[in-house]
């Protein structure tokens, strides 16, 4: 997009600077992700005010700076002379009523697929939009850009013109997912995972899935959704309405998942089946783990709804890559590490240990597993760490656990009954995680590491020696 097209999208109270067209290479709301050509939104927050910043992002190469009325540029403006400066009434306003007229003007995709869930919707988001990449002109929103800011920014950087644009839509409170698909109306729906996070603002799994079907609303007249059929509260839950209704799973009745492995590349495969036509077909993927299954499925299925033949949808996954930081298997020296630690919640983590156990039982390797804190989980986290506990227990030759929550991870893990020589060592923080941890593990033995983003476990693998 350029700064003139910007400019009319945005209808601004006043332009002021040098006449400056250019081609803007991104959109940005943190002056330190700014590059050169980037367009800089100064939001203000509850916590900071992106005001304050505008001269770090035009030092950064940011040429378009867009500003509330009345701001003051600083009285030595360094590098602000070069720049456009747009002025507009409300700046997050401006920047999401822009992203819509772009989407409902320029961009015009035939298609606009919104995905949520509780686990999974990053991962099923990339291999969705990755896989229509191969296909037609899609786009996908970048890294978990699913809020209504992220999903503004991402909008405004997709190409036109554009065939299929891919949205993921995060949620931590009731209300948020139905603004956003008003905002950003959907012709297809995915429902990824039903699993507890956010509870602190949801209350319960009845509550996230009152928040996640919100979806549905945004659905055009002759909509879709995709939706996972083995998840009991989706399938009891997503209703019949004048959408077209498709389950998935290993009982769907669009896509059916019969059968999953694991290559010699630890990487997995899954056999799929096209319900109406009885097509089958096999995809070796980069995943890892058989819990990803589910999510190549869905991406088919959406692809199928967006009207791709089912053995162009299969060729067109065929090693299809995880997000950064989800469950990715790398060798440090004598061990196989596994780095999962982008988010974690109890379904993701049970999804780990279920890839551990098929390392411990179909490779005959030791397991172990790092595990810190799981966040937003309300009232009851200390319960749903000590469950934590007990499954790792009954899995891993020997844990360590960082984090406040590891008196109740003990308590589960000395429940389950650990084999003899298992150990458990825990650490109120990262900080005080030895920096030799990685000698406590046997040569050839497979570690998993796994926490909240807030944990910043990349943090502690490089103090571990980790590159």
């Amino acid at each position: 997009m350029r700064s003139s097209e910007l400019i009319e999208l945005l209808a601004p109270s006043r332009v002021e600077g040098p006449f400056l067209d250019v081609e803007i290479s991104s959109f940005v709301v943190d002056s330190r992700m700014a590059g050169p050509n980037s367009c800089f939104f100064a939001l203000r927050g509850s916590r900071s005010d992106g005001h304050l910043f505008v001269g770090d992002a035009a030092s950064r190469g940011a040429k378009v700076l867009v500003v509330q009325e009345g701001f003051r540029l600083p009285v030595e403006p360094e590098g602000l002379s070069e720049v456009l400066l747009i002025r507009v009434p409300d700046v997050l306003k401006s920047l999401i009523w822009a992203a819509r007229r772009y989407l409902l003007g320029s961009l015009k995709p035939f298609g606009v697929v919104g995905i949520t869930g509780s686990v999974g919707k990053s991962t099923t988001k990339k291999v969705l939009g990755e896989g229509l990449s191969r296909l037609c002109r899609a786009f996908h929103t970048p890294r978990s850009y699913n809020t209504e800011v992220g999903i503004s920014l991402a909008v405004l950087s997709a190409p036109a013109p554009l065939d299929v644009l891919v949205l993921e839509l995060g949620t931590s409170g009731f209300g948020e997912i139905r603004r956003m698909v008003e905002l950003f109306p959907l012709d297809g729906a995915v429902l990824v995972k039903v699993a507890p996070a956010h509870l602190e603002a949801l209350g319960d799994l009845d509550g996230v899935l009152r928040a996640k079907l919100e979806i549905l609303e945004g659905l055009r007249e002759g909509g879709w959704v995709s939706f996972n059929g083995d998840d009991e509260r989706l399938a009891r839950g997503v209703p019949h309405g004048s959408f077209r209704r498709c389950s998935v799973g290993a009982w769907g009745d669009h896509v059916r998942v019969l059968g999953t492995g694991m290559g010699d590349d630890l990487c997995l495969w899954v056999d799929l089946e096209e319900v109406a036509s009885g097509r089958r077909g096999r995809i070796s993927t980069r995943l890892v783990g058989a819990h990803n299954a589910i999510n190549v499925a869905l991406a088919a299925s959406a692809m199928v709804n967006l009207g791709f033949d089912f053995e162009e949808v299969l060729a067109s996954l065929e090693g299809a890559e995880p997000p950064e930081m989800r469950v990715r298997p790398r060798k440090a020296g004598d061990l196989l590490l596994i780095e999962d630690f982008y988010n974690a919640n109890p379904e993701s983590a049970r999804a780990l240990l279920a890839f551990l156990r098929e390392l411990k039982d179909d490779r005959g390797l030791s397991v172990f597993v790092v595990f810190g804190s799981m966040k937003e989980l309300g009232e009851g986290r200390e319960v749903f760490h000590r469950e934590l506990g007990f499954e790792a227990g009954l899995v891993v030759d020997g844990a360590v656990f960082v984090g406040p929550e590891g008196e109740a991870f003990s308590e589960g893990f000395s429940a389950s009954g650990v084999p003899r020589g298992a150990f458990l060592d825990l650490y109120p923080d990262g900080d005080r995680v030895p920096s030799d941890l990685l000698k406590r593990f046997p040569p050839g033995s497979a570690v998993a590491f796994k926490a909240s983003r807030s944990c910043r476990f990349e943090e502690l693998l490089g103090r571990l020696g980790v590159e």
